[in-house]
């Protein structure tokens, strides 16, 4: 197929890249996508069974995002995928005190009032599976959901291809260059023409885009999925809650989700700080320290015992300052999009960015606050 011309080329298979592809392949443009490993891979942070999506944020520009993606780009995506992406839980949020703490809270607050303070004594009845040990406050957040990860990628998958998307998997996009009329994406399995193209790469990106002003850092993140000492009917969603620990530092941020598609409830570390990862085409390897902190944390938080370890993941975060969002056109040659790193934050935002890089490439209209690389 080398030489073969399509209108919109999008590197990049995760979240953010499959939803580009679908915003630009429903304006009825012909469009490939290139992914380096396979659809699903563990390479990234798109992969895994479950993600939280909720209105509670330190920045109220997130919250107003969030609000966006709740009453518009999920009931689309689910109308048009025919997929349940979205399944209503009770949001937690809570933490010590601290200054992180007080800027979360108000910044939630200022933006989303349906979000209630309650007491911990009042949260510890209401959810007594938690035991909130350290916590100055909770927020319960009524508009929280857990997103089907899984689901909802291999959707995509299903509806692009049904579409006729070109599909190159375990391709890798060595270089791009842009020549009158268009840009070329060179790979090992030949050249390849299009109108412009979309970068999604995650913690992949500064290969594609060195051009961007935006440090990327890799970290490695890992996942551990527990068993409760509790029934099984309290654990899955619309029970169990989304739910987040903020500390007053950072890699002091902790968060969990209902059993959902694999055996025990998922609690996870959220590490935005630190030297970086190696990037290892081969796999992203297991983090046995980490592991044992985050089941040390979940062990402090549970008001039930932790009977035991029954699985674990491991991801790779494209960490930006601040963990901001940046989709910007290249200086050199606007036909070239940069969707740079969502900092392990961004799956429920993904629809809203596929569709702002999209209108970035196509028709010019830059991206919003969230998107511009200015806010935390």
């Amino acid at each position: 197929m080398a030489g073969s011309s399509f209108d919109v080329a999008v590197v990049g298979a995760g979240c953010h890249g499959l939803c580009a592809a679908y915003a630009a392949r429903r304006r009825g443009l012909r469009v490939a996508l290139f992914e380096r490993f396979a659809l699903g891979h563990d390479r990234g942070s798109s992969h895994g069974t479950s993600r939280i999506t909720r209105s509670s944020y330190h920045d109220p520009l997130y919250v107003r995002l969030a609000a966006r993606a709740h009453a518009e780009a999920w009931p689309q995506l689910e109308r048009d995928l025919q997929v349940k992406a979205l399944h209503r839980t009770p949001g937690l949020f809570f933490g010590p005190p601290s200054s992180r703490w007080t800027e979360f809270v108000a910044a939630t607050r200022t933006a989303a009032p349906a979000v209630e303070q309650h007491a911990v004594a009042a949260a510890r009845r209401h959810f007594p599976l938690f035991a909130f040990p350290d916590a100055v406050e909770v927020l319960l957040d009524p508009t929280a959901a857990m997103i089907a990860a899984n689901d909802v990628l291999e959707g995509l998958a299903r509806w692009l291809a049904a579409r006729a998307v070109a599909l190159h998997c375990d391709t890798v996009v060595e270089r791009i260059g842009s020549r009158e009329g268009g840009v070329r994406l060179h790979t090992a399995d030949g050249e390849f023409d299009c109108g412009g193209v979309i970068l999604a790469a995650g913690a992949w990106l500064p290969q594609l885009a060195p051009w961007l002003q935006v440090v990327i850092t890799p970290l490695r993140q890992q996942v551990g999925y527990f068993q409760l000492g509790a029934p099984a009917r309290e654990l899955v969603p619309g029970r169990f809650p989304v739910w987040a620990w903020v500390g007053p530092t950072d890699n002091e941020f902790f968060y969990g989700l209902p059993a959902f598609g694999r055996p025990g409830v998922k609690v996870a570390q959220h590490v935005t700080a630190g030297a970086g990862d190696p990037l290892d085409p081969g796999a992203v390897g297991p983090a046995p320290q980490r592991l044992a902190r985050v089941a040390e944390f979940a062990r402090a938080q549970f008001a039930v015992p932790v009977l035991a370890q029954v699985g674990e993941e491991t991801c790779l975060y494209g960490v930006a300052p601040q963990e901001r969002f940046t989709i910007a056109a290249a200086p050199h040659d606007p036909r070239i999009v940069a969707v740079a790193a969502c900092s392990g934050h961004g799956f429920k935002f993904a629809p809203l960015v596929g569709q702002a890089a999209v209108e970035l490439l196509l028709d010019g209209v830059a991206p919003g606050p969230a998107f511009d690389g200015a806010s935390r």
